[in-house]
């Protein structure tokens, strides 16, 4: 990581300006968020009204806190904004992060305000992340700094080689919690608010760097830096990292929301399509997809030439014709469906159909459907789509389960394999990985 990425993503001293001694306090949450969830470095509390808060030394102003300081986050109201970005740069330090609205998505006040806090920072070589940010979550570093209410779930944080960057803060919490419940885990996740410095691209550059993670998905309201952003996802092709991305404003009320949340102006779609498509970026257009996806592209790379067709092998036959139907709204066909019905619960035959059809040269993935047996008999019923993959060549293998069957999931998600609680997650997902394509030079 370069010395930013290290101060943004995996700071070791870090200052809360604004923290709150009353742990019911949002002011608060960042702070014990952080020690709930295992961060061992040094937290920094700045609050005049206090000599210690949580347990921990408070100082009444950043000037008087000691030694370097890696991150501040600034838990202040937006009128006292400007005035701790000024006091970051007087103490050097590389990164704030700003919680509160009342900037640019608030209206012309607002966007003057965001300015002159900009202003400040760069004034004094800070770079900012917000505002308008929830804050940011690095599992493995095991740095939850956030007021993400999420963060209130037991410890420890679901681990995994995905990063997530979104212009929504509550979204960050969202996809955490649904990811943990299908047993999907997370690298880093970023807030990025309304970008008045740091933006989803600078984010995305350094997460291309990451050992960490494998696939960077991405939440966006609007694309602030085309230019970057293209730059920033081949850097991560080029390191061997898939993007995928949902966009948010397709519709004109969606369009709306987005101006209104992070004073995003979300553009026109086609223009997002053709822009996503040349960075080498695969768009998803349901949100589940986004979430249960990547495994489909962790170490992966485009197909060469794809037939847009799939081979389904089903132990339900009518949740097959669900996802046939499906795929073929989303342009893919399916090659063949094999019925494996009378088979049900048995591997062998579930590994033998699911081999076959990894085989079929008429079709560029395999999908195997399961029924309710994925509800009552996991160890069974997902067994022979984990001996198929594992003996697999390198073609695209995912599963649907029709019943809400949450330790298959998790048993697949284990071993890798992109699993779907929804038909059109699942076409939706196979119709971005089979026409991802690599950047445009």
């Amino acid at each position: 990581m370069t010395p930013l990425a290290r101060a943004l993503f995996a700071p070791r001293r870090i200052a809360l300006i604004g923290a709150s001694a009353d742990p019911s306090r949002l002011t608060a949450r960042a702070q014990i968020h952080l020690r709930r969830h295992g961060f061992d470095g040094e937290i920094l509390p700045i609050n005049p009204r206090a000599e210690t808060i949580l347990g921990e030394p408070a100082y009444p102003s950043l000037d008087e806190a000691p030694g370097t300081i890696d991150h501040a986050f600034i838990l202040l109201g937006a009128e006292r904004v400007e005035e701790a970005v000024a006091a970051c740069a007087r103490r050097q330090v590389p990164v704030a992060m700003v919680l509160s609205d009342g900037f640019a998505e608030a209206g012309a006040e607002g966007a003057a305000r965001q300015q002159r806090v900009l202003a400040a920072a760069r004034a004094g070589g800070v770079r900012l992340l917000g505002p308008n940010c929830i804050g940011l979550i690095n599992v493995p570093a095991r740095t939850a700094l956030s007021v993400n209410a999420v963060l209130a779930m037991e410890p420890p944080l679901p681990a995994g080689r995905t990063a997530l960057i979104s212009h929504s803060g509550s979204l960050i919490g969202a996809i955490l919690s649904r990811g943990a419940a299908r047993g999907l885990g997370y690298s880093v996740l970023a807030a990025t608010g309304n970008e008045a410095d740091l933006g989803a691209a600078d984010l995305l550059a350094m997460l291309a760097e990451d050992d960490a993670t494998d696939v960077i998905a991405l939440f966006l309201e609007t694309i602030r830096d085309p230019d970057g952003l293209r730059a920033a996802a081949a850097r991560a092709f080029e390191a061997g990292k898939a993007v995928i991305a949902y966009k948010l404003g397709r519709s004109a009320a969606g369009a709306a929301m987005a101006v209104s949340h992070t004073g995003a102006v979300a553009g026109a779609d086609a223009a997002v399509e053709a822009l996503l498509a040349a960075s080498g970026i695969a768009r998803l257009d349901d949100f589940e997809a986004l979430i249960e996806a990547a495994p489909l592209f962790a170490k992966a790379r485009p197909l060469g030439a794809p037939r847009r067709t799939v081979s389904v092998v089903t132990t339900t036959g009518g949740a097959a014709a669900l996802v046939v139907d499906r795929l073929g709204l989303a342009g893919i066909e399916a090659a063949e469906v094999r019925d494996m019905t009378l088979a049900g619960t048995q591997p062998d035959r579930i590994a033998a159909a699911l081999g076959e059809a990894l085989a079929d040269p008429r079709s560029d993935a395999a999908v195997a459907v399961i029924g309710s047996s994925a509800q009552f008999r996991p160890e069974d019923s997902v067994a022979g789509v984990l001996r198929a993959a594992g003996d697999a060549p390198r073609k695209p293998i995912a599963a649907f389960l029709a019943p809400d069957a949450p330790e298959s999931a998790r048993r697949l998600a284990t071993a890798g394999i992109a699993c779907f609680r929804t038909p059109e997650a699942a076409a939706d997902a196979l119709r971005a990985r089979l026409l991802w394509r690599p950047p445009l030079p």
